[in-house]
């Protein structure tokens, strides 16, 4: 057997480690500044495309939403419209009442029908309120989410729809003031007891013969006289109200449609 000289063996393999020294280190020395500059940048570019990606789905997600706030809130003008169709004919109406009531106090000595005097009375402080459907707009300010509106001339022109309906809402409270204010003049010229078989549907029921009669206060009927123009007044105005409201929700909706596409 051959004897291994360790010696020589040690003196050989350290030869062979300081030969291939410099190899690595040569390698080492062949990278560049773009070397440097490619790995630095590899990451970022990979970061920054994450973060874009994930910007343009939330960006799509917001859009698909921001459509289906709109939609919403067109259904909700429509409804507005078709509503807001029923009152002015039951505005005009009353007002037509009151005009009749009205003729009728200014000579009440040449009253010959009570039973549609008292009927006219009490349709007096009937009226109707505008519970319009604004359910997207109040869950869209209340969840913040009008924001989503990219388009800002829509979004102004939404919130100014709803600031009209604001006005309306103040005429209607002025209305019911006036109504209270009536009710108190006209018990003391109305007999109550007298006309309490004149209820609803009295129209359809026989109606006993009583004694209907007003009182002859001059001052009571003037002061009624008065509340009736003042409720015409507040009715006249919602008829105007609303049909600025229902012009401007046509528009409104003809302008979504057109930039939203729908």
């Amino acid at each position: 057997m051959e004897e291994i000289n360790e010696e020589s063996f040690i003196e050989n393999t350290g030869e062979n480690a300081s030969q291939e020294e410099p190899v690595n280190v040569l390698v080492e020395m062949r990278k560049t500044w773009r070397d440097y500059v490619f790995e630095f940048t590899l990451p970022f570019l990979a970061v920054m495309a994450a973060f874009l990606l994930n910007n343009e789905r939330e960006n799509y997600v917001d859009r698909n939403l921001e459509k289906q706030y709109i939609k919403s809130i067109i259904n909700d003008i429509n409804d507005d419209t078709k509503l807001i169709g029923e009152q002015i004919i039951y505005h005009k109406m009353r007002i037509g009442q009151m005009d009749s009531l009205m003729e009728m106090l200014e000579n009440p000595k040449s009253i010959k029908d009570f039973h549609k005097l008292y009927f006219l009375d009490k349709m007096a402080t009937r009226n109707v309120t505008f519970a319009n459907n604004e359910g997207t707009f109040e869950q869209m300010k209340n969840s913040a989410s009008f924001r989503l509106i990219h388009n800002q001339e829509a979004a102004n022109e939404i919130i100014d729809y709803y600031l009209k309906i604001k006005t309306i809402n103040l005429v209607e409270e002025r209305e019911k003031s006036d109504q209270d204010s009536y009710k108190r003049i006209a018990v003391q010229i109305f007999d109550p007891f007298a006309s309490k078989n004149l209820g609803r549907g009295a129209k359809n029921k026989q109606i006993k013969e009583v004694d209907l009669t007003i009182s002859k206060d001059k001052l009571l009927l003037r002061q009624l006289g008065g509340y009736i123009q003042y409720l015409n007044a507040s009715r006249t105005r919602l008829i105007f109200l609303k049909k600025d409201l229902k012009k401007n929700g046509q528009a409104l909706i003809e302008k979504l449609n057109k930039v939203y596409k729908l």
